[in-house]
């Protein structure tokens, strides 16, 4: 089975396999809650909010869903070794601080692989 490929060239796949069901949800069912939901200022609070509760199991399952992708710029030359970054964004906290690092320390930076 083939990926369905978007505009970015990002493939969708949740964890029973189904292409763009994780988008559709993210889009149709979850996307409505964010303005509401982004109000909230702790995990607890989120998990105890009402509309929380009603869409828990569909953002649950978003967020499971695998994102892959080839953004790579073209075909570059194969390297001896690579340097991976593994790091632990929480979902978009404090994500600016965050993208900054990535973007601007120089150990961080020069990852191969994020």
């Amino acid at each position: 089975m083939e990926a369905a490929q978007t505009e970015a060239g990002l493939a969708h796949r949740d964890a029973r396999g189904d292409w763009g069901e994780s988008e559709r949800i993210l889009r149709e069912v979850l996307h409505p809650h964010f303005e509401a939901l982004a109000r909230c200022r702790s995990t607890p609070e989120l998990l105890a909010h009402p509309q929380y509760r009603r869409i828990q199991r569909q953002a649950e399952q978003v967020l499971a869903s695998v994102e892959t992708g080839d953004l790579a710029p073209g075909n570059a030359a194969m390297k001896s070794s690579y340097r991976v970054l593994a790091w632990n964004l929480e979902r978009g906290i404090e994500y600016d601080g965050q993208l900054e690092a990535l973007r601007d320390h120089p150990y961080l930076a020069s990852a191969d692989l994020l």
